[in-house]
């Protein structure tokens, strides 16, 4: 079955909370945004979709992510903290026990279980749909009842530029 159909992205209707209510596979694929004029069906998209998977809940401390630690938002805060720095600086002086060091040193390198508590997920803006993108505008809104809101006060510490 054919489960995206021709469209164009100006057509789709704008994303409102009834838009799972069809039990028609291609109405939702269209109206989250996996479908792409070119490729079609586009799963890598997902959760990355119009609508808020969270309902309007910010959980990001409650998340694991899975991943190494080269590319998990909380190994590379730890590893390029002014804290890790210090910790290894007063372990190499003797100012503090080689162990506490060697232990997370281990944990930032050795992390096998490639499970990460309380971390952020890092995703380029441009693996993200117009939709997600959208979405994200909205979520960074000051007042999300005005369409021509600022973006809140904080809405840079979402962001950061990594490699480039």
């Amino acid at each position: 079955m054919e489960v995206c159909s021709e469209y164009q992205e100006a057509d789709r209707p704008a994303f409102n909370r009834d838009i799972l209510e069809s039990s028609d596979p291609a109405t939702i694929a269209d109206r989250l945004g996996l479908c792409d004029t070119s490729s079609g069906l586009r799963i890598e998209r997902l959760p990355f979709a119009a609508g808020d998977t969270t309902a309007g809940v910010e959980n990001e401390f409650q998340t694991a992510v899975i991943g190494n630690a080269s590319s998990v938002d909380l190994s590379l805060v730890i590893s390029g903290s002014r804290y890790f720095k210090n910790i290894i600086s007063r372990a190499n002086r003797g100012d503090t026990p080689r162990k506490l060091a060697y232990e997370l040193e281990k944990f930032l390198q050795d992390h096998k279980e490639k499970v990460w508590e309380s971390s952020w997920v890092r995703v380029p803006l441009s693996v993200l749909s117009l939709s997600a993108r959208e979405l994200l505008e909205w979520d960074l809104k000051a007042d999300k009842s005005s369409t021509d809101s600022r973006r809140r006060s904080d809405a840079d510490r979402f962001f950061i530029m990594h490699n480039g």
